[in-house]
């Protein structure tokens, strides 16, 4: 088994899930996407949520950093 398969099966292959999904004939996507719990499928939801968690908080932090400088600038106009 070369090391894009063992890395494939590592990520995208839960044994437990495998056996289910191929009795109730369902597609990986389909399992994955709708039908898996919270804990199923870890590795795909770090790669899917990291980013996009990351992202959402950067702009965030950005916008917040943005809007207090803008705050600090004119605090000196009601004074």
């Amino acid at each position: 088994m070369s090391l894009s398969e063992r890395l494939y099966d590592r990520f995208f292959i839960e044994p437990y899930r495998e056996e289910r999904r191929k009795r109730l004939n369902r597609s990986r996507l389909d399992d994955i996407f709708y039908f898996s719990g919270v804990y199923d499928y870890k590795f795909v939801r770090l790669f899917v949520n990291f980013p996009i968690g990351f992202i959402l908080s950067s702009a965030l932090y950005a916008f917040e950093c943005s809007s207090f400088h803008r705050d600090s600038q004119h605090s000196n106009d009601y004074s």
